[in-house]
């Protein structure tokens, strides 16, 4: 209940994370600590689990399954030229997660022609398609950006944040009466009575996540 929001960030210059192509061609790693999973890992399927704000920092080029990664945050700070690439067919493998990951932003058709050429687009580019949502001029720029994004998101109440996240992830199956009775449920949060309190006092709220 303490954790407000997630930070994800690379550990290196570029800014990925998937499949290790030498253990898929059957070569065996050595020397790992990593326990094997006890069954196959779907990433983006992870993501409808998280309710918390999550900001991904990007500083260096995202590559594969790094986009995954992208398309599962809530937020995105890049500079405007870093390069988001694709490179699975020159591998001789396809980005199939992604592209179902990318045709929430763009046609379908756009996202099997990003898939099947492999290019790499900029994070200018891919702003206009709400992939990227925060630009900035360069990488050193990312992280007092994300910095400043959480000062901002830390205004708003948890629950809020919260149950808005869950309702964004169910979208499609959810009606107008569903969202309504979301809407009613936060009434009755001590957020509510709290946010209402700091309104009418002009000052503000101290939030509890209740």
């Amino acid at each position: 209940p303490d954790i407000r929001f997630v930070r994800l960030r690379a550990a290196g210059e570029v800014f990925c994370a998937g499949a290790d192509l030498q253990a898929l061609g059957g070569q065996a790693e050595t020397g790992s600590t990593v326990p094997l999973a006890a069954r196959p890992i779907v990433l983006h399927a992870l993501f409808p689990l998280l309710t918390r704000p999550l900001v991904a920092e990007v500083t260096g080029d995202v590559v594969a399954g790094g986009m995954l990664l992208v398309t599962g945050a809530t937020f995105v700070v890049a500079a405007r030229t870093t390069r988001f690439s694709l490179p699975e067919v020159r591998r001789g493998l396809f980005p199939f997660q992604v592209m179902k990951a990318l045709s929430a932003f763009m046609p379908a058709r756009m996202a099997l022609s990003w898939c099947l050429l492999g290019e790499a687009r900029t994070a200018a580019e891919l702003a206009s398609w709400g992939i990227v949502t925060h630009l900035v001029n360069t990488p050193e720029e990312v992280y007092p950006a994300a910095d400043q994004l959480l000062a901002q998101l830390r205004e708003g109440a948890p629950l809020a944040h919260q149950r808005g996240i869950a309702a964004y992830h169910q979208l499609n199956h959810l009606s107008h009466e569903d969202l309504y009775a979301e809407l009613l449920k936060l009434v009755q949060t001590q957020d509510f009575q709290e946010g209402l309190l700091a309104f009418r006092e002009k000052r503000k709220p101290h939030w509890k996540g209740k």
